[in-house]
């Protein structure tokens, strides 16, 4: 009796562990998460919350100006800074050294002296002025720090000059004399910032902790769909993103947040560039300049230190010191100048302007990738790691028009097979979703016209009873395209078929020298994918890390190709295409890839003919056509009984989440 009662004892515990496994198998994976997000806890962020770092940075350049030029008394006000400071330093340049020529520097916060010191220039090797304070001096934002510069008879004319600033931004003014001064003076503010990144971090632990059990809950409970899981974890991602990926830390985001600023200002009515062609932007809209195209510690206090408004109402123009995009649509912009036009009429502050720049980016991305995979009757899951990956959302999430490019190419595909293979009959509507998606990324990349071809998938009878009636409303498609793509595109082509010769007097390739010389081209190209291939294939789901300096770990980058794999396993219920329609994708792929190596060929300061290989070509370009690519994969040699769409949720999740953690890892230690 005993015997049997413990049988039945095991067999409920069993079929209990068994109903429960889901929960279990979640329950594990959280604590594993967990448990790295507190090992990074103490092993970095912990001991690098409390170090002296950078308050205020406003680099120099190779500009300077003699301290004799500028009257005998001089102040530079900085405000914004909340915190303790350590030390001031100003970058000098030293011309000739003399025991006997001094000045005087004196350190105010609101008109209180803090600290003087008397500077000598008694070494040629000097290289800056540096102020420590002998206790920490606590300042608020609102406190105005004056930087007060003395020199009369003790100065000798020539013996020294100050270094001037990359930016004008309005965080720092120079006056001589009472009369603010057109120009800064570069300086450096260490200490330690009151923003506490331990509980910012935390903050993060908590966000992410909510999320995964709402993701499980959705998964387990409610069933949720694909496309509905793409959404919540692109959200949650894709804002940590916007946040953690600073402004201008994306691929030459500095250009395009210049693009997009020119934009908003001519629908503002407002200035839009000066003399020499250079981008204006408002002064107090230089807060969080370019040089944060490395996020560092510093980056993250000027972010989570912003106000929300704008408090100063200067207006104020200066140069963004870049020029505009050319042959780039304002279209490949929209859901950022919405977001400037927005932020600077309410009078957002400047990081406000960017975030909601980012954000409005990343809301369409969501927007077109929510339809993308709902809409594509093939290869939906690997196209949800695919727009998932890290080097997707940090597009999606930034300035960068790869944000609009993205969206539109994916949108393309899918309601193209979506028209080819599901809808019984077309409308004037899909045609026109089908002209606007197709007209934002042709002149973005001239490449991917290609995609363009797909409709040739679309039966013509789903168009018309008229054949030629349906051939016309196809090459009218396509030479609206060609069109758009000409109006844009047409110095682009025209330059890449000029010769050159760089600083170092190599010639690069034209066409003409690409068809005379075919073998060479065949070496120089066979060399690329040989010794390139494996780049390409970490850039499509590790991110540019030259650019970022942000190295996303090769362990969540093999993770990602792991749930690609099993992506592309199909269900025994689905279809896949015919292996003549898994030709035309073949083609178009690699006549995509033919041509971006092509242009990577031709472009200057990229490749010449001395070069190993083609350069500047990177992983982040094959996205677009990547889901032909894996369409062409799947194969019903092996298939699944059931659907794993949840799991590979869960997967990118865990991935992702290992990603945010090594991003503010990486950047709490600079």
């Amino acid at each position: 009796m005993r015997k049997k009662n413990h049988e039945q004892i095991s067999k409920n515990i069993l079929y209990r562990l068994e109903t429960r496994k889901s929960i279990i198998y979640a329950s594990i994976i959280y604590l594993v998460l967990s448990a790295v997000l507190l090992a990074g806890l103490v092993r970095v962020v912990l001991p690098n919350s409390k170090g002296e770092k950078l308050l205020l940075t406003n680099f120099s350049t190779d500009n300077s100006i003699s301290i004799e030029s500028l009257g005998n008394s001089i102040h530079q006000d900085i405000t914004g800074i909340e915190g303790e400071i350590y030390r001031i330093q100003i970058p000098i340049k030293c011309k000739n050294a003399n025991p006997d020529s001094k000045i005087l520097i004196s350190i105010k916060i609101n008109d209180e002296i803090i600290q003087e010191e008397e500077i000598v220039f008694e070494n040629s090797d000097q290289e800056a002025v540096t102020i420590i304070f002998t206790t920490p001096v606590t300042v608020e934002r609102d406190d105005v720090i004056s930087i007060c510069i003395n020199h009369n008879e003790e100065y000798i004319d020539g013996t020294a000059s100050f270094i001037l600033s990359q930016w004008n931004i309005d965080q720092i003014k120079l006056y001589e004399d009472d009369s603010k001064m057109e120009y800064e003076i570069a300086t450096y503010i260490s200490g330690i910032a009151s923003s506490n990144m331990v509980y910012i971090y935390l903050l993060v632990y908590l966000i992410l902790s909510i999320v995964y059990a709402i993701i499980c809950y959705g998964i387990m409970k409610k069933k949720w769909k694909i496309e509905t899981l793409f959404v919540i974890i692109c959200t949650v991602f894709g804002v940590l993103y916007t946040v953690f990926w600073s402004p201008y830390a994306c691929p030459d985001e500095h250009f395009h947040v210049g693009t997009a600023y020119y934009y908003a200002s001519e629908l503002l009515g407002e200035p839009t560039v000066d003399e020499e062609g250079n981008i204006l932007v408002r002064e107090c809209d230089l807060y969080f300049t370019p040089n944060e195209i490395t996020t560092r510690q510093y980056s993250y206090n000027l972010i989570f230190s912003s106000p929300f408004f704008n408090e100063d109402t200067n207006k104020e123009f200066v140069s963004l010191r870049c020029s505009l995009l050319g042959g780039v649509p304002p279209f490949a912009y929209i859901p950022q100048i919405i977001g400037i036009c927005i932020a600077r009429i309410l009078r957002f502050s400047n990081v406000s302007l960017l975030l909601l720049g980012r954000l409005l980016a990343l809301i369409s991305y969501m927007v077109f990738g929510y339809y993308s995979i709902k809409l594509i009757p093939f290869g939906k899951r690997a196209l949800m790691i695919l727009m998932l990956g890290p080097t997707a959302i940090q597009a999606a999430a930034s300035f960068s028009y790869d944000s609009m490019l993205n969206s539109c190419a994916f949108l393309f595909i899918a309601y193209t097979l979506y028209l080819a293979y599901e809808k019984k009959q077309t409308k004037i509507g899909d045609w026109v979703v089908l002209a606007l998606t197709s007209i934002c990324f042709t002149p973005i990349k001239v490449v991917y016209i290609l995609l363009v071809f797909l409709i040739i998938l679309i039966p013509n009878n789903k168009i018309s009873q008229n054949s030629m009636k349906a051939y016309g409303v196809k090459i009218a498609l396509l030479l609206m395209n060609v069109l758009t793509l000409i109006w844009g595109r047409q110095e682009t082509v025209q330059s890449m078929a000029n010769s050159y010769v760089n600083e170092d007097g190599v010639a690069g390739y034209t066409l003409s020298t690409i068809v005379s010389n075919p073998l060479k081209t065949i070496v120089l190209w066979a060399n690329t994918i040989r010794e390139r291939s494996v780049f390409y294939l970490e850039q499509v789901f590790g991110g540019y890390k030259s650019y970022s300096k942000i190295e996303i770990s090769l362990l969540v980058i093999v993770g990602f190709y792991i749930l690609l794999t099993l992506a592309l396993v199909i269900k025994e219920n689905e279809t896949i295409p015919s292996f003549k329609e898994k030709a035309l994708f073949s083609v178009i792929s690699l006549g995509i890839f033919c041509l971006i190596l092509l242009g990577f060929n031709l472009a200057k300061d990229c490749t010449n003919i001395l070069s190993p290989c083609i350069y500047g070509v990177q992983g982040r370009y094959f996205l677009p056509f990547l889901p032909l690519v894996f369409i062409c994969l799947q194969t019903r040699s092996i298939v699944v009984k059931k659907d794993i769409t949840g799991q590979l949720a869960i997967g990118v999740f865990c991935l992702q989440f290992l990603t945010v953690c090594t991003i503010f890892e990486t950047v709490i230690a600079r």
